[in-house]
C-alpha cells in the first residue's frame, strides 16, 4: 500500500495506491486520523488498486461518520478507480440515500449509485 498525506492549510489530501486490506487497516486509520487532527476538511485520491476488502471500507465509512460528528468533511478528490466501485458494490456499501447522519449530501457510498 501507498499512503501519502499532504496538508495545506485546513486542507489534507490522502493519496491512495496499491492494497487496501485488512492487513492495513491499522495503518490506513492512523494516516485518516493525523490528517483530520490538523483539517477540516480530507480530500480521498484513490489511485489504482491492486485489493480492497471490507476491512477498509469500514476504516473510510467510520473516519466518515467521525468527520460529519465533528463537522468536518471528506470527499474523493477525483471519481475511484474501477476496483473500488466493484468493492463497495460488492460488500453492499452502495446507497441511494444518505445515512440519517449525513445531512449534506458527502455519504462517500450515496456518490457511488
Amino acid at each position: 500500500m501507498s499512503l501519502t498525506a499532504i496538508q495545506q492549510d485546513r486542507i489534507s489530501t490522502i493519496a491512495i495506491a496499491g492494497e487496501l486490506t485488512i492487513s492495513v487497516a491499522e495503518e490506513f486509520k492512523a494516516v485518516l486520523l493525523e490528517a483530520f487532527r490538523g483539517a477540516d476538511e480530507v480530500f480521498l485520491k484513490i489511485g489504482e488498486l491492486d485489493a480492497m476488502d471490507l476491512a477498509c471500507l469500514q476504516v473510510l465509512c467510520s473516519a466518515h461518520r467521525s468527520a460529519v460528528r465533528a463537522g468536518k468533511k471528506m470527499t474523493y478528490a477525483s471519481p475511484p478507480p474501477v476496483l473500488f466501485r466493484s468493492a463497495v458494490a460488492d460488500a453492499g456499501y452502495t446507497r441511494l440515500n444518505e445515512c440519517p447522519l449525513n445531512q449534506d449530501n458527502s455519504c462517500l457510498w450515496q456518490t457511488m449509485g
